[in-house]
């Protein structure tokens, strides 16, 4: 199997390159858990982005500001760094909307458990 690494944003399997977003899937499946844990143990969605880790702290720092500025969480994720995936923005959007924030991050962290294994398989499989 032939690995390449490409500058930061890239790395290329056997001819198929991988952006450096795909590869983040189990960071988020982790920081998505951690978000849920935090919620239901009552902490705000906003202390919960500091308490975490996984993705870059400062995309995480600035989203917590947001939302303690009181900007509503659809504009909040409408400026979130772009390593938020946009399906993702939009389930978190209708959760806030009914409540729903830490089921709805488990089942982002499942769902995103599931890609990364699933790329794993195909990446060895090649």
């Amino acid at each position: 199997m032939h690995l390449l690494l490409y500058p930061k944003r890239h790395i290329c399997v056997c001819g198929i390159a991988l952006s450096s977003s795909m590869r983040t899937h189990k960071q988020l499946a982790h920081w998505y858990h951690q978000l849920a844990q935090h919620l239901d143990a009552g902490i705000s969605l906003p202390e919960a982005m500091a308490f975490t880790e996984g993705p870059p702290t400062a995309g995480r720092m600035a989203l917590k500001a947001d939302l303690e500025s009181g900007l509503p969480i659809d504009a909040c994720l409408q400026r979130a760094p772009k390593w938020l995936p946009h399906e993702d923005r939009i389930f978190i959007a209708s959760a806030a909307e009914t409540g729903c924030l830490p089921q709805t991050f488990e089942n982002l962290s499942e769902r995103h458990t599931r890609i990364a294994k699933t790329q794993t398989k195909v990446i060895f499989s090649l």
